[in-house]
């Protein structure tokens, strides 16, 4: 079984070409994410930036899913990650300042 996270925000923003409006584009982002033979099951929160996180479990490692919906910038940010360090979520943000 492999894990996907989706970060899908629904406010506007210069970094998603997508950007869904309401729960209802949720849902149907959700519906289109079932209907693939390869998913398993589906875990959804909200986020802490007026969005939702998604977790798609399947049964093949693919990015489909990620391509069509994610963040754009989420998903930049995290291919060039390690492979031991992507589809991490963060639920809380904290500034930090150095001197």
């Amino acid at each position: 079984m492999f894990r996907t996270v989706l970060d899908i925000d629904l406010i506007s923003g210069k970094y998603s070409r997508f950007v869904p409006k309401t729960k209802k584009d949720i849902q149907n982002i959700l519906n289109k994410i079932c209907n693939c033979k390869n998913n398993l099951r589906y875990n959804i929160v909200s986020s802490s930036f007026k969005g939702f996180h998604i977790e798609v479990f399947c049964k093949k490692k693919c990015d489909i899913c990620r391509m069509c919906y994610d963040d754009d910038k989420h998903f930049a940010f995290d291919m060039n990650r390690p492979e031991y360090a992507r589809n991490i979520l963060f639920d809380k943000k904290e500034k930090i300042k150095i001197d």
